[in-house]
């Protein structure tokens, strides 16, 4: 561990972090107010002062969507975690996979296929690449959404993009290693096809430039404009503009991800074959961009977790996913468009716009013609002469104070029906009153 301070306690080196389910955080947090007296004041003084943690207290941080509890036990300083609006994230990625994470997993299958590990094939890049990384798409058209007061059933059709992002990481991608400085703004070139601005806009040759979709009416479901946030979209001019240009690595994904995706779709569901593909294939680029050490109490470094040193692949995989929607939603016709989530777009009419089978980054047609009801992002139903076809629930985990029987054959009143369980967040704010 090192040399630690009499006074100060470094979390970051002293404390073990241990990630909570909702139910596990909420029996913590019921347990340590009855047991305990929480700390308050302000989190930068007041939880560093190593004369204010005992077995008798404990402090609360909120960050974001995660609420993170801070308390010294007989065995050490400890961090307890969770994220209260994501249930998925509150599962290890190596609970996914065996024991093994994701990135590992996906880095020793890709040095099989190529005798070369992924970060001598691309390269690492510093933090603020981050910044290149656009959004994920999400949009719901606020016309078509329905409540208790009024139901807007409309007959929709919907199109998927099977493993959308990773499927944004085959071909040709960017190789840090060759990296060229421009200060001035620079469009990417044939020898260069890879862009990336400071001002948070990255770009293809032939493919995609950010800076176009600006003017586009899903842009404000494309970037972070709100300046608070740390790696917002930012209006700079052009003479202020730095352009990193990189030239493509001489190796590619296609072989890996293929190798998964088939995995995946060839085994059967709950075995470790299965787990192990299902973990690479929605965890590993999540695990190619994570948080930093700066804003992790814990210090995450690569080894450990990750950070965003493969952020410029990220980058244009989920860049060219977005550029494939937009590409989609100009075929549509943008007013049909009702629900668009990362890779799958719901529009209105009964049109075919996606092929019959199932595969890696095409878009496969799920229904058409189907009557069609929502309420939020990824809560809707689709009935085909009145029996559901498809039934989406987002965080809801209750039907009428009951568990969800996902076989049900739902009808549109049960939309109107969805309720929680209990949540942390719940516990959370009567505790930081």
């Amino acid at each position: 561990m090192g040399r630690v301070s009499i006074f100060y306690i470094d979390w970051q080196k002293e404390a073990t972090c241990e990630i909570l389910t909702a139910e596990e955080m909420i029996a913590k947090l019921k347990e340590l107010k009855e047991t305990r007296t929480r700390i308050k004041g302000s989190p930068k003084a007041e939880i560093k002062a190593r004369d204010k943690f005992d077995l008798t207290n404990y402090h609360i941080k909120i960050k974001g969507d995660y609420v993170d509890v801070y308390l010294y036990e007989k065995s050490g300083y400890k961090i307890y975690t969770n994220n209260f609006k994501d249930q998925s994230k509150n599962k290890t990625a190596e609970a996914l996979t065996g024991g093994i994470r994701p990135d590992i997993l996906f880095d020793a299958k890709f040095k099989h296929f190529n005798g070369i590990s992924v970060r001598r094939a691309y390269g690492f890049v510093e933090a603020t690449f981050k910044a290149c990384i656009p959004k994920q798409f999400y949009y719901i058209n606020d016309r078509f959404r329905s409540d208790t007061q009024k139901i807007r059933k409309v007959v929709a059709s919907s199109i998927d993009a099977s493993s959308q992002y990773p499927s944004g990481c085959l071909g040709r991608l960017p190789d840090a290693h060759t990296g060229v400085r421009v200060d001035h703004y620079m469009e990417p070139t044939e020898e260069y096809p890879f862009a990336f601005y400071n001002d948070g806009h990255c770009a293809e040759y032939g493919v995609f430039n950010t800076r176009n979709w600006l003017t586009s009416e899903f842009a404000p479901y494309l970037f972070r404009f709100d300046q608070s946030h740390r790696y917002c979209l930012l209006n700079l001019p052009d003479d202020q503009i730095t352009t990193i240009l990189m030239k493509p690595s001489e190796y590619t994904m296609d072989e890996t991800w293929h190798y998964f995706y088939d995995q995946k779709k060839q085994c059967k569901k709950g075995t470790a074959e299965y787990e192990d593909a299902k973990g690479v294939m929605n965890k590993t680029i999540g695990m190619w961009h994570r948080k930093d050490k700066d804003e992790k109490a814990n210090g995450y470094d690569y080894n450990n977790h990750g950070s965003y040193q493969l952020a410029h692949i990220v980058a244009i995989a989920i860049a060219r996913g977005n550029q494939k929607i937009l590409n989609k939603i100009e075929e549509i016709g943008a007013p049909h468009i009702l629900h668009v989530c990362v890779d799958g777009i719901i529009y209105k009419g009964s049109y075919k716009h996606g092929i019959d089978e199932s595969k890696l980054g095409e878009f496969a047609q799920e229904f058409i013609g189907a009557d069609f009801v929502m309420t939020d992002y990824n809560n809707y139903i689709a009935l085909q002469d009145d029996h559901c076809i498809k039934f989406k629930h987002g965080s809801f985990d209750l039907l009428n104070g009951q568990p969800i029987d996902e076989n049900k054959d739902f009808i549109i009143e049960d939309l109107f029906h969805l309720t929680q369980k209990d949540r942390v967040v719940n516990y959370l704010w009567e505790d930081l009153i």
